[in-house]
């Protein structure tokens, strides 16, 4: 195995894992899409103008279309119009049109003796562009998957009507506008932080105050106001902490940007002054307050970020967070953009390539069947397989929701507690000192490790529900959690290093296990201490923080602590072959088969917790 390994290149073999990712991602994003429907932009899908008894024809057609995006503007629009070549004899050589005889043909359309489109002719009827029909009248239209084949549904309006609940009281809920929300709808640009009312793209990119609009937003948050629960209120600092401990608490400031504590009069108390720099119409600044932070963002969607999204807020981390409604494929995407999680993933994600060929590599030169002396190793690394997989997984898939958030890292912690019992079935056939060997130490051993590894997922798992009100708790929890296994399992291998090694143990092995170890207490130092980011806010956000050199720590350790075992099982097995039996196909199975079960038990417990009670959430998907 050694010397097959030390024959690849481990950049080449980097790069070709790298490749066979982009491969598989791509493959799967093309596979996905192939089911979801949007509005086809191409100039042959058309809105018939008069006649719709040869609506079937113009439906065979549109399957056969490409689907895209909507039109950004008009002049873009006429543009396009102009490059695409006439048709005749059905859309794109359509089958079904030629079956029918049917002959459409281009033609000019005039709108209101100022511009002109091209349009399709079928004998005495018109087919406009519903691109250009949905922008002129304001109407909606998508083609949609109904029982097995594709349909077009067009409305004048995507608002739905609500049944009354109860009678109408001045003073009680309004109609049914408990269930709007209007702040995420599409047109809406941003809740302004100044007046606290919508501003509206509706007729208009650059936003206006639209009453209607202004006057639903109202009733809307009045009636949710009476039919929720009372909202969980966070006090950040108070004009009595400050005085009894003699400092404000810190926050966090962007550069350029300033923070004092000013008289308001008419509050008789001090209030917070932010001020941020003038920035040019392009780069239009937004303020978003995250669990006593500030920060300021680009673009053109300012918002105030609601004690929902703080599951999603890290410290120290300002910018590059995606959207908290992603869609999978948006997720996947993600993966190839630029973003605080981009690093998280491939760090993990890339290993686990590395580590799955080593794995079967070894598994190929075993005869699993009668080498039971191997079956420990390979339990150990294809565990040392499955953590990078959940974590790459869990960083990928973590913006889709707040519940999928927290299912996510419900999936990686138990991957890392079952790697976690897979190192203590390792330890216990190979790397034991000799003077530990057939002790009760080294009987109970691996059973107290799945003890550990359910108590640790369980443990970890519920610090989650404590991320907003008790972050100190949270963390101290979580850390705990993972603290408690490896010290476990690295018993043997303290025992080993400090204390008596025995004559077997002392090999070359020995200087994996000092590097295994202290790469492990480095990554727990940049798990827990959040450094660099929290001395530098935003400086981090994309590149180089304590996740990501925490991820790269944590897969160094691991591949140490596998050259560690390999050598021992290579260097000690005569030794260890003569002094005791090793573990049997039962117990293994017994022990991974029980820690799974009740691992996923936690898992599935604790997600149903999560839906007992739901809070509000936002209700658009980024695609």
């Amino acid at each position: 195995m050694r010397c097959l390994a030390a024959r690849v290149n481990y950049k080449t073999l980097i790069i070709i894992c790298a490749l066979f990712t982009l491969v598989t991602v791509l493959l799967w994003n093309r596979c996905s899409s192939d089911n979801a429907t949007s509005f086809p932009r191409r100039l042959s899908n058309g809105f018939r103008v008069d006649g719709l008894e040869k609506k079937a024809v113009a439906s065979e057609s549109d399957r056969r279309v490409n689907h895209g995006g909507r039109q950004q503007s008009e002049e873009a629009f006429l543009q396009e119009q102009q490059k695409a070549p006439p048709v005749a004899g059905g859309f794109d050589g359509s089958v079904g049109s030629k079956v029918l005889g049917l002959k459409y043909e281009e033609i000019d359309c005039l709108i209101n003796d100022e511009h002109t489109i091209k349009g399709r002719r079928e004998g005495n009827e018109v087919f406009l562009p519903f691109t250009w029909v949905e922008k002129y009248f304001d109407v909606y239209g998508k083609v949609v998957q109904h029982d097995g084949y594709d349909r077009f549904e067009f409305s004048h309006s995507y608002s739905k009507v609500y049944a009354q609940r109860a009678p109408y009281h001045p003073d009680g809920v309004f109609m049914s506008f408990e269930g709007y929300n209007v702040e995420v709808r599409d047109r809406v640009k941003c809740i302004s932080g100044v007046e606290g009312v919508p501003l509206s793209t509706q007729w208009g990119p650059q936003g206006y105050f639209y009453p209607i609009q202004i006057a639903q937003y109202g009733l809307s948050h009045y009636s949710k106001n009476l039919t929720e629960k009372p909202p969980h209120v966070e006090v950040y600092e108070t004009a009595e902490d400050e005085d009894r401990n003699g400092k404000p608490n810190a926050w966090a400031v962007p550069k350029g940007c300033f923070m004092a504590s000013v008289a308001d009069k008419s509050r008789f108390t001090n209030v917070k002054q932010f001020i941020a720099p003038a920035m040019k119409s392009a780069q239009r600044a937004s303020l978003v307050k995250l669990q006593g932070n500030w920060r300021q963002e680009r673009g053109n969607r300012g918002h105030y970020v609601s004690p929902v999204l703080q599951v999603f807020h890290e410290q120290g981390i300002l910018f590059g967070y995606r959207h908290p409604q992603s869609s999978a494929t948006a997720c996947m995407l993600s993966l190839f953009q630029m973003n605080n999680e981009t690093l998280n993933i491939w760090t993990h994600l890339l290993p686990f390539w590395f580590f799955m060929w080593r794995f079967v590599t070894t598994l190929w030169i075993t005869d699993i069947q009668n080498d039971s002396y191997s079956w420990p190793m390979l339990v150990y690394m294809c565990t040392s397989c499955v953590y990078p997989l959940a974590s790459s997984c869990a960083h990928t898939f973590s913006s889709m929701s707040k519940n999928a958030r927290h299912i996510c890292y419900f999936l990686d912690y138990g991957a890392v507690n079952l790697f976690s019992l897979g190192s203590a079935i390792a330890y216990s056939a190979y790397t034991f000192p000799d003077g530990l060997v057939r002790t009760t130490f080294h009987d109970y051993y691996v059973a107290l490790a799945v003890l550990n590894t359910v108590l640790s997922t369980g443990l970890s798992c519920y610090s989650r529900f404590l991320e907003i009100q008790k972050p100190r708790l949270c963390k101290l929890l979580r850390i705990l959690a993972f603290a408690f296994p490896y010290t476990w399992d690295s018993l043997p291998i303290l025992y080993r290093l400090l204390l008596f090694p025995g004559k077997s143990a002392q090999n070359e092995a020995v200087l994996y296990h000092q590097k295994h170890m202290l790469m492990t207490l480095l990554a727990s130092f940049f798990y827990s201490a959040h450094l660099p980011e929290r001395l530098a806010p935003g400086r981090f956000d994309y590149i180089g923080h304590s996740h990501q050199l925490f991820h790269v720590c944590a897969i160094l350790a691991t591949h140490m602590q596998m050259e560690a075992i390999l050598l021992d099982k290579t260097l000690r097995k005569e030794w260890l072959l003569a002094s005791f039996r090793p573990l049997s196909f039962p117990q293994i199975a017994g022990a991974l088969l029980l820690c799974i079960i009740l691992c996923l038990s936690s898992i599935i417990y604790f997600s149903v917790a999560l839906y007992r009670n739901p809070e509000p959430e936002l209700h658009t998907k980024e695609t």
